[in-house]
């Protein structure tokens, strides 16, 4: 009797009784000949995350601390262009450890900027201007005041580097904010800091969130770093 009915059925009903049917079998051999492009997508991401990682563990073998994403991209792009800028944070270093994270928090992402060598900013500039990203810093080495000396208990006074024009750099971005140990102290300066984040800034009190010891980046590179990579890498080539 289903024969029958079969039979009976007019086309139009026949085609619209098969429609579904049909769009999932479009859509299986769609998914089929896109299955090569997705697994090679992903096999390609795959490498690449195994190569950062390996380039990150690599530097902190060599003592420097591991950058983040931004940074890296637009320091490879920069490196493509034959162009030699260096992460700030490789070239100088905090002589306080207690006072390690605040001075990170209250950096951000100056901690990471690129120096810039004299007669690299025209080009620096154009490549940065080139690649889709954003929040990176770059510094002129060529524009740093070096005969600028930080005050006696000021922030800046605990900056300290092999390299002029990038310990310049870093102590710029404090200026005269000076370092305080109690509430006097922080209350009775136009700017001051204190090793927890509490800031005064004029009128303004904030209080800035300090970077966790496993998380800092200027002149050291924390151990947990390295293990955290060893186990990432790891997993990446399993």
């Amino acid at each position: 009797e289903s024969g029958k009915a079969a039979a009976t059925m007019s086309a139009d009903a026949l085609r619209a009784a098969l429609k579904p049917m049909t769009r999932l079998v479009a859509s299986a051999v769609e998914t089929l000949f896109r299955l090569p492009g997705t697994i090679n997508h992903e096999i390609e991401s795959l490498k690449q995350q195994l190569s950062e990682a390996e380039d990150d563990l690599q530097r902190i073998k060599e003592g420097r601390p591991s950058l983040s994403e931004n940074v890296k991209k637009l320091l490879s792009a920069l490196q493509r262009e034959t162009l030699n800028p260096v992460p700030v944070c490789d070239l100088v270093r905090i002589t306080d450890g207690t006072w390690q994270g605040v001075i990170e928090g209250y950096l951000g992402p100056h901690r990471e900027a690129l120096l810039v060598p004299p007669g690299e900013e025209e080009e620096s500039f154009a490549c940065y201007r080139s690649v889709p990203l954003y929040g990176v810093k770059m510094g002129m080495e060529s524009r740093q005041n070096l005969n600028w000396r930080p005050k006696a208990g000021s922030v800046a006074e605990l900056i300290e580097g092999d390299s002029p024009a990038a310990v310049a750099y870093v102590r710029s971005k404090f200026g005269d904010l000076m370092r305080a140990h109690t509430n006097a102290e922080a209350l009775v300066g136009p700017r001051t800091l204190m090793s927890d984040g509490m800031y005064v800034n004029g009128g303004d009190i904030d209080r800035i969130l300090p970077v966790e010891p496993g998380r800092c980046r200027i002149g050291r590179a924390p151990t947990e770093q390295r293990e955290a990579l060893v186990h990432q890498i790891a997993g990446l080539k399993t």
